[in-house]
């Protein structure tokens, strides 16, 4: 049988673990939101360079919360920019819903010119941050969100 003096060691080491074992914990949280912030950039440099390649089409590059667009590839066929920009959008909201955790993304016009969209990428987050600024669009409950606006 333990004795009392084991016992209260065994208590000490315990609430001496705990507060690490919370802080490691809070640690993880925040590096997978980071990670996730950084992949929600690559995203969106991934559509501006798909914007600036088909600024003719820029009109047709847009998604509402949960869209899911289903196009054709242009790989093995000749397409129309309009055709182009509906296979970009289904690829790339595919890539979202892959690197993001429960990915999300917005994409409508901005006021800033006729090519030029607003860019909302949520993800699944236990932080949620109010954001900072105006925007066109609120984010998702429980997720956080990068809003950017892209000029091809």
């Amino acid at each position: 049988m333990m004795s009392l003096w084991s016992a209260w060691a065994l208590l000490l080491c315990g609430l001496g673990v705990a507060p690490l074992a919370w802080s490691a914990s809070q640690a993880l949280r925040a590096e997978r939101d980071s990670l996730a912030r950084g992949m929600a950039v690559l995203l969106a440099q991934d559509m501006a360079h798909r914007l600036h390649l088909n600024t003719t089409a820029a009109a047709q590059y847009q998604l509402a919360w949960g869209q899911v667009p289903t196009a054709s590839s242009c790989q093995d066929r000749a397409c129309s920019r309009t055709d182009w920009a509906l296979a970009d959008l289904t690829q790339w909201r595919l890539q979202v819903a892959q690197m993001l955790p429960q990915g999300d993304a917005w994409l409508q016009g901005s006021d800033a010119g006729e090519a030029s969209r607003w860019l909302m990428l949520a993800w699944a987050s236990d932080t949620t941050t109010p954001s900072l600024g105006e925007t066109p669009e609120p984010c998702p409950v429980n997720k956080r969100c990068l809003t950017l606006v892209l000029i091809p």
